[in-house]
């Protein structure tokens, strides 16, 4: 089994991985044992730092949270501290992992997800796809053409070389770009290594109607 994109937090943008560790709390208010799907969503929906990714599209979310919650309120709620992953959430992680490959974007970010969640058969499609959401609704709205189609700039012309150093005056080489980086602290996991790589992870739970 490939291991979890939850375990890479530098595969996503800042919006992207902040929107998992907040669906983390979502999940454990629900006292639910799996971070899954319905977190994502509801966590999208209520955390007003996504408005500008949910202002321009035809959503309704008084009408989702209802029958979001109503969905959260179904699930079986966890006697222990533990946190899974489901997996339905890995499989749309997978799912947007894709679409960011095709859409040619260097990090995971909410427009995937979003494409991720109108193709979820669990939940999301039954939510979403019935507003108005698409995946080339997304495509047009988060990836436009000229993102691609743009020409590049005009080459600069080369800078004149530099005299040659006097060979009785040794230079001393450029210390390498890597040396001079400063590495960002990790973020942190919003799960336990072991409830993210557990293989007693719960099953996902049947669509919603």
């Amino acid at each position: 089994m490939p291991p979890s994109l939850t375990s890479e937090p530098d595969r996503f943008s800042d919006d992207g991985w902040e929107l998992l560790l907040a669906s983390q709390d979502t999940a454990r208010r629900w006292r639910h044992g799996a971070m899954d799907v319905e977190h994502l969503l509801q966590t999208l929906l209520v955390e007003r730092r996504f408005d500008r990714w949910l202002d321009p599209l035809p959503l309704d979310p008084d009408r989702l949270l209802d029958r979001l919650e109503s969905f959260c309120a179904d699930q079986p709620s966890a006697s222990g501290p533990e946190l899974y992953i489901g997996d339905a959430l890995e499989n749309l992680l997978e799912a947007a992992e894709r679409c960011r490959v095709a859409w040619g974007v260097p990090l995971l970010d909410v427009p995937q997800l979003l494409v991720a969640l109108v193709g979820d058969p669990r939940i999301g499609a039954s939510l979403l796809v019935p507003e108005g959401l698409s995946e080339d609704l997304l495509r047009r709205q988060f990836r436009p053409d000229d993102w691609i189609d743009a020409p590049t700039s005009a080459p600069s012309p080369p800078a004149p070389s530099a005299p040659a150093p006097s060979p009785q005056v040794p230079v001393s080489p450029e210390p390498s770009a890597e040396l001079r980086l400063e590495l960002e602290p990790a973020k942190p996991l919003p799960w336990s290594a072991l409830a993210a790589t557990s293989p007693q992870r719960p099953a996902p739970v049947s669509s919603i109607q």
